[in-house]
């Protein structure tokens, strides 16, 4: 799944935080970030949505309630 650019990213964030199983980005080069870190939330996470990298990267969310839950935020009907 791909995240809009427009995405709040601490809204995001905090819905991250509430999921169950992974949450990860990966890039086309295959580097992965778990979004469930919060090291790497502090480290990577603002830079990535403020420069637009974002849209290149995969979201893989291993928990489908957690697919779910953040499918419809990040595309809501």
């Amino acid at each position: 799944m791909k995240i809009p650019e427009h995405t709040d990213a601490v809204r995001f964030m905090e819905l991250v935080n509430t999921c169950k199983g992974s949450v990860e980005l990966t890039s086309p080069e295959g580097d992965c970030i778990n979004l469930k870190s919060t090291l790497s939330q502090y480290l990577s996470i603002a830079s990535i949505f403020s420069h637009g990298y974002v849209r290149e990267l995969e979201l893989n969310v291993h928990d489908r309630e957690d697919y779910e839950k953040i499918k419809a935020f990040l595309y809501p009907v």
